[in-house]
Formats: C-alpha cells, sequence, structure tokens
C-alpha cells in the first residue's frame, strides 16, 4: 500500500498542472536545472498510457505560450551539425534530454521541427546512437519517420549528410543479429528492432539513389543474415514467433496501390478485417521482409549482383505459410520481373510455381491484394517472348485450378485473372482445351454478358473469347464445345452492347466469322 502512495505520489509530482514550472526550469541558463526539466518532461510524457503520437499531445494549443518559450531554448540546446558531445558527458545526456523534449511538441505537425531540420536532424541521428537509454534511441528514429512524412525532400537532404542510414544498419546488427533483441521499450510500447527495419525500408523506398545508397552501405546482407535468422527460429520453435492477430502487413510506404475497396468486392469483403487471418511471424520478421522488398524495387532496378543475391532467399519465402510474409515476398518478385533483365533467373529458382501457390493459399483468405500480385508477378515471370513456352509454363504452374477457384469466390477477380488467361489461350489448340477443361469459358462468357462488370473488362473478355475462337478454327471438337457453352451468343451480345468500343464490337464480330466458317 505504501509503494502504491508512492507511486502516486510520484505521478502527482510531475503533472500537467507542473508544465510552468518545467518551461522556467528548461529556460534556466544553468545546464543542470534544463536537464532536470527536460527529464521531468519526459517522464509526464511517458507515464502517460496512450499510443506513442498522442502521447506527444500533452502539450495541447492551450500551452502555446509554453511553448513559444521552451522550444526556442531547447533547439538552442542542441550542437551545431558535425559537432558531437563526448559520449557520457553532461552535455550529451542533456542534448538528448533536449531532443526528447522536443517530441513533445505538436508531433502530428511538427513543423517548427522540419523548420530547424539542420540542427534537429543530426541531434536525431544521435540520439540513434544512445543504446544504453533505448527510449531515446526508439524516439530517434520514431520521429526522423514522422518528420519525413511532413516534408520528405527537405529532411531527406539533411539525412544524406549524417550517419542515418548506417547507424541503422548497425543498429539491426546490434539488436538483430547478435541475439541481444530489446525488449519493447517502456512508454511508447514501440520495437527498435522494428523501427529500425522500418527505417531502412522506407529511406529506401523514397527514391532509386536512396535506395542504391542503403545498398551500398550493405543493408541487403544485413536484412537477409535477419532473415535467415528468423527462419532458423522459426524452424526450432524458437522465440521469434509472435502469434499476433493482424488483418495483413504493416502499412508503409511500400509504393504499392491499394486497390480494393468493399464496394467492388461485395459487402463480406473487408479489407481492414482484422480477423482475416492469424499470422505467426515476428512482426520483426514482417518488418524485414518488407525492407527486402523496398531495397529490391524502384525504376530502374538494382544492380544485377544485389538482385541475384536476393533471389535464392526469396524462393524461400515463398514458401512460407503466413500471409503477410508471402504479400511482401511477392511484391519483392512482382518488382523485379517488370523488366525482362531477371526473368531467366527469377524462373530458374521455381519462383513462378511459388507465385502461383501463394495465390493458391491466398485464396483461402480474403486477401484479394495478394492474390492480384501473385497474379500479375506470374504473368510477367513466365513471359520470355514465346507465347507457346510462356502458356506452357503457366499450365504447368498449375495456375488454370487456381484461377478457377478464385473466381468461383470473387467473380470480380476477373479483371486480375485476365493476362493469364491471355497468356494460356495464346498458345496452342491443347492450351485452349486446357481453360475450356477448367470451366474457366464459362467465367468468361458471363463476364460479356454481365451488366454489372466495367466496360474495360468485358473488352478483355471479348479477347479472350477471341484468342479461343481463333483456336477452335483447326479444332472441330474445340469449336463444339464452345459453341455449346454460348461463346457465339456472348460474342453477338458483345457486337450490340452500347458499353463496348468499336474496337472491341469489331473484334466479337470476327471472333464470330470464325466459329461460323467452321460450322
Amino acid at each position: 500500500m505504501a509503494a502504491k502512495r508512492k507511486s502516486m505520489g510520484d505521478h502527482g509530482a510531475v503533472s500537467s498542472r507542473s508544465l510552468p514550472a518545467i518551461a522556467t526550469m528548461i529556460q534556466s541558463p544553468d545546464a543542470v536545472t534544463v536537464h532536470e526539466g527536460a527529464q521531468r518532461l519526459r517522464k509526464l510524457v511517458t507515464m502517460r498510457d496512450t499510443s506513442p503520437l498522442q502521447s506527444f499531445c500533452v502539450l495541447s494549443a492551450s500551452d502555446a505560450r509554453l511553448v513559444e518559450g521552451v522550444v526556442p531554448r531547447l533547439l538552442g540546446l542542441l550542437p551545431p551539425p558535425g559537432v558531437l558531445p563526448a559520449r557520457g558527458s553532461l552535455q550529451e545526456r542533456l542534448q538528448n534530454e533536449a531532443t526528447f523534449a522536443l517530441t513533445t511538441f505538436k508531433i502530428p505537425q511538427c513543423e517548427f521541427l522540419v523548420a530547424h531540420r539542420a540542427t534537429v536532424v543530426p541531434a536525431l541521428v544521435h540520439m540513434m546512437q544512445c543504446t544504453e537509454d533505448l527510449e531515446v534511441a526508439f524516439h530517434g528514429i520514431m520521429l526522423i519517420r514522422v518528420m519525413l512524412l511532413q516534408d520528405s525532400p527537405a529532411v531527406l537532404a539533411v539525412l544524406r549528410t549524417t550517419a542515418y542510414v548506417p547507424r541503422l544498419i548497425e543498429l539491426l546488427r546490434t539488436f538483430g543479429l547478435s541475439g541481444a533483441r530489446p525488449a519493447k521499450t517502456a512508454c511508447s510500447g514501440g520495437d527498435l528492432l522494428e523501427e529500425t527495419l522500418h527505417s531502412i525500408g522506407g529511406f529506401a523506398a523514397t527514391t532509386t539513389e536512396n535506395r542504391d545508397y542503403v545498398l551500398a552501405e550493405g543493408a541487403l546482407f544485413q536484412l537477409l543474415a535477419f532473415v535467415d535468422q528468423c527462419r532458423r527460429a522459426e524452424a526450432a520453435g524458437g522465440g521469434l514467433l509472435g502469434g499476433l492477430l493482424f488483418g495483413g502487413p504493416p502499412r508503409v510506404d511500400d509504393g504499392f496501390d491499394d486497390e480494393f475497396d468493399d464496394e467492388e468486392f461485395g459487402e463480406d469483403y473487408d479489407d481492414d478485417d482484422e480477423s482475416t487471418f492469424v499470422s505467426t511471424a515476428d512482426p520483426a520478421f514482417v518488418a524485414a521482409v518488407a525492407a527486402l522488398a523496398q531495397v529490391c524495387g524502384g525504376d530502374p532496378l538494382p544492380a544485377r549482383q544485389h538482385v541475384l543475391t536476393a533471389l535464392p532467399t526469396l524462393a524461400v519465402l515463398m514458401q512460407h505459410e503466413d500471409l503477410s510474409i508471402l504479400q511482401y515476398t511477392v511484391q519483392a518478385v512482382s518488382q523485379m520481373s517488370k523488366g525482362s533483365l531477371y526473368r531467366s533467373e527469377i524462373r530458374a529458382t521455381n519462383l513462378l510455381e511459388y507465385l502461383v501457390n501463394a495465390a493458391s493459399l491466398a485464396s483461402t483468405t480474403t486477401w484479394l491484394e495478394l492474390i492480384s500480385s501473385a497474379l500479375d508477378a506470374a504473368h510477367r515471370v513466365a513471359d520470355d517472348g514465346d507465347p507457346k513456352k510462356r502458356a506452357e509454363r503457366l499450365v504447368k504452374a498449375g495456375v488454370l485450378p487456381v484461377l478457377r477457384s478464385v473466381l468461383l469466390s470473387w467473380p470480380a477477380m476477373f479483371r486480375y485473372a485476365c493476362d493469364c488467361l491471355e497468356d494460356v489461350c495464346q498458345g496452342t489448340v491443347a492450351h485452349v482445351e486446357k481453360v475450356v477443361q477448367a470451366d474457366l469459358l464459362a467465367d468468361v462468357v458471363g463476364v460479356v454478358r454481365s451488366t454489372a462488370d466495367p466496360a474495360p473488362t468485358k473488352e478483355r473478355a471479348v479477347k479472350i473469347l477471341a484468342l479461343m475462337a481463333t483456336a477452335a478454327a483447326a479444332a472441330p471438337r474445340l469449336r463444339s464445345r464452345l459453341l455449346r457453352l454460348g461463346a457465339d451468343g456472348a460474342l453477338k451480345h458483345a457486337q450490340e452492347s452500347p458499353l463496348l468500343s468499336c474496337e472491341s464490337k469489331s473484334c466479337a464480330a470476327k471472333a464470330r466469322r470464325k466459329l461460323a466458317a467452321c460450322r
């Protein structure tokens, strides 16, 4: 009981009513007094049981005069760029506390921090070196991320002049690869390692120049080593399994648009539903794979040696059963496949089959973005300029039953299946017959006749029917099946549809003539 009263008394001693006194201490000419005042302000913020960003809003707009008096003094305590205090000195502790105190003022906007970026950013990077006080290091990393959201180009220009990226990689090596992973930080519940991984990936995703800078600093090798460590820990049933419940991977700026909405896919689909699946992957593992996708992406793609170094690990990750891991791995492979430069190497690691398997696994959930990303990547990876080989690769990889499974559950996903369907139908008669045998012709006919599908999707379906009709010209049995399953009626419907373009109507007319000429 006495301990409880003491705890309550301590909290009362540093309450919001003591802000004016704290402000006076911070504005004192005496360094020790300033240090004590900054510590009290830090305690006032960190004792609040709220989220990190909410806790930083303790000083509201009503405290404008307090902010005006304290902020200039705190900024004045920060050293000039390039000047660092001695480790463990009072000046260093004062600088860290002053920088930490700055994070308490209007953090969601933080205009004044961005305005003073030339002074604040180097001080924050120095905070990241404070491994004796992980709370300080954590907030140094996090505040830089918030400032990047506020004014990315201006802050990036200053970051490139500091040891920001090398320090992030050092933190990954220290707390990710040494086995000395820190516990979650006290006030925010944030994880220093997770923040470090998100920051590495986020910085790499800003520009291709920054991505190359991150790669040149050795980030790829550290990320691959950490991912391998996480995989081995999972295989051994070690302590890196988190058992977290969440509906998708953490949202970072990964350059991929979220195209999905409830109106398109129906009221039963909710991409924010937190019960979508149970992830058993450590959040830091997920963050590392997300960072890996970001350092492997961009246009132009990274240098060849980096891509070839990452491919074996990506091939292993594509066999992971956790959808959050799969999502970022698919994004990495999808980025690499956008140019034809690395497609043969990607196919050599069996990634085409793994992409189709990822779409199949995702089809058992409501993770439609993963399905579309996997199918899109499979379409590109299979392509080497030879339509027949491309069709054969996709068929052998098992794409047709996956497409059927997806379309049975979500007919609106047809537009994401079009590329793979077209690829197969541009192959041989045998390939088109396999499409019909997989019951996919009914889906194509249904889209052409549908009143709900948009015109561009209907036009893609018309093109697929036209490819089938071309193949049927030399295959009477296939022609009979097309006619029996309603291909001619769907093409006639397309000819008469006011929604379709003249080009699509002409395509439908030519396809009908091919079917008629074969009768």
